[in-house]
């Protein structure tokens, strides 16, 4: 459920009337940048690392095919974490380059990233940020607030522990989206690495060998020979800020080569890296003009209609309380101490139509604004465009780098003012290829017009696409996506309009078979995901607005007042409440949004074996779709809430989990059964460490729907 403006107004009377109870709101909540832009006074904190901010590139005002380092092989890239105060854009620059490029690299390979971070902050300390903290308009330079707490009373429900407010301090990290490499630090590791600003003042961990100073890190990711080819992508992935700094810029494709790309190649088939990101769109927030406008205030559920819920729950646990499963045959039914009635779904109002619309998010295009009307399509004059020869043929790889958006791509023909939705030819999603049983590559013909195709974000989807006649045209575009009720409707979007010009080219076969020769086997990847796991978990993803979690929670020192956070903002879970293998204890589970504590929330056990596979089963107890993502390792969907069948087809790294459906009406319902999927996943040594799982909304991961999770060898 995306967040408005209304929450930094409100949090701005508070701060002009002092908080409740006679606090000086300003003491608590001051702001601490000296100057509107921390950018401005660069100030080193140890020698040799008084850099001047980098300068990002300019953003471009057209459709630009992204640059690309390397071309397969071992690929090497040094990036400057940079700034455009202009703007307020992040970026990583590197090698003179005007977009955050393409890393090519070989299966089997090395791919090396060194960053250097040209941040400065302010602060007393320089360790806050607020350009990144405030970005999109959401806030100001807060601290965070200094709360002891703990899970509040165990009664009916689990009991819930709040989630503190996050403070950009301008660190950052980097994740692999997708990459089959290890999570140990210096590769793939997200937990404790950390880029610091070139002004950093306060205190420093111990670095390891990779981090040659505090602002610069060396990353070395080793791919295994029979990695997958394919889209993947890298980002920022620093907890709190991930959703700012990615949405500012600090995000970029990958693209693992085989022999098959080098085939392609000869045979004249090149491919199209489009790089979809978003950005908070401000006149929809603050303006009547946007179509997926927020409810009003709805009314407190807490009474009549709550009562009788927490009853009717009360008499159902009392009556069969859960137990650890031996399988996943419960999936309809969620734990009845899942707090339903004050889940903080609540259902948007105004939504668009298919035809377009304005929304909470601008998308952007390999870093172009990608135009929209208030209703319908903006004229083809306005559209990004890209010009291709009569006959060629390309490989679209479609990496949804949004921080917050799904999509729903469709190839549009316009012959002669007639329109007509194009089967998708789909050559990969999320980096690995489709195939058959066998592991045989093959492409999936969809009907997306009749079954639409929901990329979440951070999911890739590769298709084939063939120039249009001269004089037709193609739309590549996204069809609306309704997300259930309790978030804003994406609506569809025209990405970009391909044209024919030029000398023709050789088209191939009708069938594009000659596209898939020399491509590699899949079966080693498949033939690991084809037994039943031995063991089953179940997660629960749930949402509740401070107003109701903050009351809930149980404090170690003092109790927060209402002038120190805002109650109409929402807290995400992802919380395991069951499994077979006796980690859990459904009596003692607390609701907890993310921390950095030292113990994982899942224990995934090798017991000497080179890997093992497991089931989970993901349910949605919210309003709205969410965006599920396991780090290190892809999975298979054997099963969901809205398929009579399961999806065998390919692998993942991030699904749709879908919304419960709502049970009343808009201003007092709740959700009813849960939204779920069953995923089987294998670990192996390959994963032996610490990594996450999560929501990749990275709205609702920076504010706690995310877990920790670690793979041991005994």
């Amino acid at each position: 459920m995306p967040k408005t403006l209304g929450a930094a107004l409100a949090a701005a009377i508070l701060l002009a009337t002092g908080a409740a109870g006679g606090t000086d709101a300003e003491n608590i909540w001051g702001r601490i940048c000296a100057v509107s832009d921390s950018q401005l006074s660069p100030q080193a904190a140890w020698p040799g690392t008084n850099l001047p901010v980098a300068k990002c590139y300019p953003q471009p005002t057209g459709y630009e095919s992204l640059p690309s380092v390397n071309g397969g092989g071992n690929t090497t890239v040094n990036f400057t974490i940079g700034y455009d105060a202009d703007q307020k854009r992040l970026c990583y620059v590197a090698r003179g380059l005007q977009a955050p490029p393409v890393l090519r690299v070989g299966v089997g390979d090395t791919l090396s990233i060194q960053i250097a971070n040209t941040l400065h902050d302010s602060g007393k300390l320089h360790d806050k940020n607020c350009p990144i903290d405030s970005y999109g308009g959401e806030g100001f330079c807060f601290p965070k607030p200094v709360f002891g707490e703990q899970p509040g009373p165990d009664g009916t429900f689990y009991p819930i522990m709040a989630n503190e407010a996050h403070t950009a301090d301008g660190t950052s990290n980097l994740h692999v989206h997708g990459l089959f490499v290890s999570p140990l630090p210096c590769s793939d590791e997200v937990l404790s690495s950390t880029i610091f600003p070139a002004n950093w003042g306060a205190s420093v961990p111990p670095l390891p060998p990779c981090q040659a100073a505090p602002n610069n890190l060396t990353y070395t990711y080793q791919l295994p020979a029979d990695h997958p080819a394919g889209a993947y992508w890298y980002h920022t992935h620093r907890h709190g800020q991930a959703e700012h700094e990615t949405q500012m810029g600090l995000a970029g494709a990958i693209v693992v080569e085989d022999q098959g790309d080098a085939w392609r190649r000869e045979i004249g088939v090149t491919d199209e890296v489009l790089l979809v990101t978003d950005i908070p769109n401000p006149a929809c927030l603050i303006g009547p003009d946007c179509d997926g406008r927020v409810a009003p205030p709805r009314p407190n559920r807490r009474q009549a209609n709550a009562a009788a819920a927490r009853a009717a729950a009360a008499q159902a646990f009392l009556a069969a309380p859960p137990h650890p499963p031996a399988g996943l045959a419960n999936d309809h039914t969620l734990d009845p101490r899942i707090d339903q009635v004050d889940q903080a779904g609540e259902c948007a109002y105004g939504a668009s139509g298919p035809d377009g619309g304005v929304e909470l998010w601008v998308l952007l295009l390999n870093g172009a604004p990608v135009p929209e009307a208030q209703n319908g399509f903006p004229p083809d004059s306005e559209l990004l465009t890209k010009t291709m020869r009569p006959g060629q043929r390309q490989i679209f790889r479609l990496v949804n780098a949004a921080a917050n958006s799904f999509l729903a791509p469709e190839l549009v023909l316009n012959h002669n003012g007639t329109l007509t939705t194009l089967p998708l030819e789909v050559f990969a999603r999320d980096g690995v290829g489709m195939a058959n049983a066998e592991g045989t590559r093959q492409f999936d013909d969809l009907d997306v017009a009749r079954h639409p195709l929901i990329i979440p974000p951070s999911g890739r989807v590769e298709f084939v696409v063939h120039a249009p006649e001269p004089g037709d045209e193609i739309y590549v575009q996204s069809a609306q996506v309704a997300p259930g009720c309790g978030g804003n409707a994406y609506p569809a979007r025209r990405l970009l309009l391909l044209t024919a010009s030029g000398n023709p080219v050789d088209a191939g076969p009708p069938n594009d078979s000659d596209l898939l020769e020399n491509t590699p086997s899949l079966a080693p990847y498949l033939s690991t995901l084809g037994d039943r796991g031995h063991v089953q978990r179940t997660f629960v993803l749930a949402e509740y607005s401070r107003g109701f979690t903050y009351p809930l929670t149980q404090w170690r020192n003092k109790i927060p007042n209402q002038g120190q956070y805002d109650p109409s903002q929402t807290d995400f879970y992802i919380t395991e409440v069951a499994a077979n293998d006796n980690q859990v204890d459904p009596a003692r589970t607390a609701l907890k949004p993310f921390t950095h504590t030292p113990a994982p929330q899942v224990v995934v056990h090798l017991h000497g074996r080179p890997s093992v596979t497991e089931e989970w089963l993901v349910q949605n107890s919210t309003l709205e779709i969410h965006a599920f993502h396991m780090h290190q390792v892809h999975f298979r969907v054997i099963g969901d809430s809205q398929h009579d069948s399961p999806d065998l087809g390919n692998l993942l790294d991030v699904v749709n989990v879908p919304a419960a459906p709502l049970i009343g009406d808009v201003q007092t319902g709740y959700p009813g059964a849960p939204g779920f999927v069953k995923l089987r996943m294998t670990f192996t040594t390959a994963d032996i460490g610490e990594f996450v799982f999560h929501c990749h909304i990275l709205e609702h991961e920076d504010n706690g729907m995310m877990g920790k999770i670690e793979v041991v060898p005994d």
